[in-house]
């Protein structure tokens, strides 16, 4: 990439200053340890900003029992991590680099001279160090991130994996953690800082993004090891993680992308998040649904800001949109997680491991190669459906020329089936012209997936429906066993709509039935009436869209 936009060349000959800027929210007993991580620091020119981001009027006694010369900034007026740290741009300091921690780190001795050294050999803009477990410091937990194009990041490295030196390499990377990130002060503040409506979670890589925008590289740097906590749900007592993900990855696109990009992103991740929507609908989780689409609804109040945040970037930007493209992760972070049914389990930092890494299993290949002989299968029994488009007779009624004529018919009152009689429309006509718009208009994609979708989200119950059973080989028979039946292909033969949606809708409702009786596996120490209720709730959703599209 080329060089930073401004200048912020340090001399290879001096030392160039460092001011680590630790972000403190009423820190445990651990903080300690991470402010003697940075007394005991090896490089000379290093001077430390505690971030005061709570009020707490015993952090200005304990700071300087270990660091005397240590400033503490007071930033209670602010929200979340991103604004604190953004506070010490209000200040008159001016090192060459700025070394933002959280206040659940602690740092090796070498970690700062071997950052800011690579940063200069380099011309890096921004450095990150290796991220090991706090108690187990012979365990990985980040090596930088990947990043797909939806801004969803995947860890290199595998959950609990040993460190054996297998990463150690310098490299460029989308994004590093903000757990201990060193950026060049210039860049920090040509930047403007992190997002400040990025409260936690995802300002990385939005700000790592922006970097690489304006020009700047990113590097992981492995021979810096940090000891990381990590343990935000824990100390704030509240479990936002899949929220604020949502709404953060969805704000980094629509501020980094370039409106090319747009089109064809937006509308993808729109498709993305209302397949997330409709597995945890039919599996009963409903505050998953209510944080994947309110991210749409929390970035649309917020349009103002993300168009001012547009032009300021816009201004800056002196790399190509492929460049970034180049290093983000192939295909999306989000399915990974949803095929291997993980997402609404877990956080995505976990959930979201590349199929490519888990594949070094056993029962994962097998698990993989059942899969794509599962979807050649399909594709070959479907290829005059897709090739030649879905004949109109019987069930499979012709579309109107656009979505908005699709939709004054579900409005309308009138069905058009045979010769045509008054009725409500069904509520499935409504989903299918919003699919519709989705798809730019694409009217006849709209009905060829209307017709063979159920046979996919058929195929995904009967998968997951043994999924509690921790076997890949339970779940490949009943994948196998469940796409031999000959009720779709003879469904699509007679062109009844029922017969399809009632396949897709089978394994699910049986899922859903099994919640509730609490059969095992599908046991839950969630009590009765918890496990009545999120089962109900899947079952009846299950059945709702299911009669959507198939009143009859």
């Amino acid at each position: 990439m080329a060089d930073p936009p401004v200048d912020v060349s340090v001399s290879r000959d001096a030392t160039p200053s460092v001011l680590a800027v630790v972000v403190a929210h009423h820190p445990g007993e651990w903080f300690d340890e991470t402010l003697e991580s940075l007394v005991t620091q090896d490089y000379r020119r290093l001077e430390v900003l505690v971030v005061d981001a709570a009020g707490d009027p015993a952090l200005v006694p304990r700071v300087h029992a270990h660091l005397p010369g240590a400033s503490v900034l007071d930033a209670a007026d602010t929200e979340g991590f991103s604004a604190a740290a953004d506070a010490v741009l209000d200040t008159d300091v001016d090192p060459a680099f700025l070394l933002i921690c959280h206040d659940d780190v602690a740092l090796a001795p070498d970690a700062v001279r071997l950052l800011v050294t690579e940063a200069l050999r380099s011309n890096a803009g921004i450095a990150g160090p290796k991220l090991v477990e706090w108690d187990a410091p012979d365990r990985l937990q980040h090596v930088g991130y990947v990043v797909d194009r939806f801004a969803a990041k995947d860890d290199v490295v595998e959950p609990g994996e040993l460190d054996q030196e297998q990463y150690d390499a310098v490299a460029d990377v989308t994004a590093v953690p903000s757990a201990c990130v060193l950026v060049r002060t210039g860049l920090f503040r040509t930047l403007h800082g992190f997002d400040p409506q990025m409260t936690f979670r995802g300002e990385d890589v939005d700000l790592c993004w922006r970097a690489q925008l304006a020009g700047a590289r990113v590097l992981v740097v492995p021979d810096a090891r940090v000891r990381h906590r990590e343990q935000l749900p824990d100390r704030t007592g509240v479990d936002d993680v899949r929220r604020t993900r949502a709404r953060h990855q969805l704000r980094t696109v629509a501020i980094t992308a370039s409106r090319p990009e747009l089109v064809l992103t937006l509308p993808l991740a729109f498709l993305l998040t209302l397949g997330e929507a409709f597995v945890a609908l039919v599996t009963g989780r409903i505050g998953q649904v209510a944080d994947v689409l309110g991210a749409w609804s929390w970035n649309g109040r917020r349009l103002a800001q993300i168009r001012r945040r547009r032009r300021e970037l816009r201004s800056i930007t002196r790399a190509r949109h492929a460049d970034l493209r180049a290093l983000q992760e192939t295909g999306s972070v989000r399915i990974n997680a949803l095929v291997r049914g993980q997402i609404g389990r877990e956080g995505f930092g976990r959930a979201g491991q590349g199929l490519a890494s888990a594949a070094r299993t056993g029962t994962v290949r097998i698990a993989a190669i059942g899969w794509t002989l599962v979807a050649l299968f399909v594709l070959f029994g479907s290829r005059k459906l897709l090739g030649s488009g879905v004949p109109a007779v019987g069930d499979f009624v012709a579309f109107p020329g656009s979505p908005g004529d699709l939709w004054s018919e579900w409005w309308s009152g009138w069905r058009d089936r045979d010769l045509g009689a008054p009725g409500a429309g069904p509520g499935g006509l409504a989903i299918t012209a919003l699919v519709g718009w989705v798809l730019g208009g694409a009217v006849g994609l709209t009905r060829t997936l209307w017709v063979l979708a159920p046979l996919a989200v058929g195929l995904v119950g009967a998968w997951r429906m043994l999924a509690v059973t921790g076997s890949r080989r339970a779940q490949l028979g009943s994948l196998a066993a469940y796409l031999i039946i000959p009720l779709p292909w003879a469904a699509v033969a007679t062109a009844s709509i029922p017969g399809l949606y009632g396949y897709a809708a089978a394994p699910w409702v049986l899922s859903g039935l099994l919640h509730v009786q609490a059969a095992s596996p599908h046991r839950r120490p969630h009590g009765p009436w918890r496990t009545l209720g999120r089962g109900g709730a899947g079952l009846g959703i299950a059945i709702g869209l299911t009669v959507a599209f198939a009143p009859t």
